[in-house]
């Protein structure tokens, strides 16, 4: 199995905040979820074909950058409780592992990385919008400018450039009630999506 430690440092980063937001936990996450479904329905049936990879060594010629379906299995049954759900297990380690990752702006503002987030409800626009604002991804004018598609870098408020920082804290045209309203999503954050004319 591959460790999930692997994954500790660039967690936060990880695809994310764009699979954060959409609530998906890493890919390594997601394999290793299957493994253990795969692994205890093995165990459970003595005639299923992995019954007993769990108890035979692995190949000495494989290569170090495999990772054996017996070994995986050997540390599943050993270090996760047989009451524990997959699901659970899933979400539990996906929450160790973002606490457990390097500060981020993001990681301010969600703490269980798989309990969903606010403004799901929204028109796809604003939800979009909305976590372009989140993320600090999007066509924002400074962006723009760096992949040569526009001239200038200047945000419509005077600020020389515009950038995701600058809309969020600082934009007199444009910037939210507080950074912390983009995810609790207040009323006064749900007003000014509604009426902004920001497009990035």
């Amino acid at each position: 199995m591959k460790a999930s430690s692997d994954l500790v440092l660039p967690a936060a980063e990880y695809c994310a905040p764009a699979w954060i937001l959409a609530g998906i936990a890493p890919a390594s996450l997601r394999r290793d979820a299957v493994t253990l479904t795969l692994v205890r329905k093995a165990e459970k049936h003595d005639w299923h074909i992995l019954h007993e990879a769990p108890i035979t060594s692995a190949s000495p010629g494989r290569l170090k950058s495999r990772h054996p379906y017996n070994k995986a299995a050997q540390e599943m049954l050993q270090s996760i409780p047989e009451d524990l759900s997959r699901d659970a297990w899933l979400a539990a380690t996906w929450k160790q592992m973002w606490e457990a990752a390097g500060p981020s702006r993001i990681q301010r503002y969600i703490r269980d990385p798989g309990g969903g987030v606010k403004g799901e409800d929204l028109l796809c626009q604003l939800w979009t919008l909305l976590n372009r604002l989140r993320t600090g991804v999007g066509c924002f004018e400074s962006s723009l400018k760096k992949w040569g598609l526009s001239d200038i870098a200047a945000c419509q408020c005077g600020e020389p450039e515009q950038t995701a920082e600058h809309i969020n804290t600082g934009c007199l045209l444009y910037s939210p009630p507080s950074e912390v309203g983009l995810f609790d999503l207040g009323p006064e954050m749900r007003a000014l999506l509604h009426g902004t004319e920001l497009s990035i």
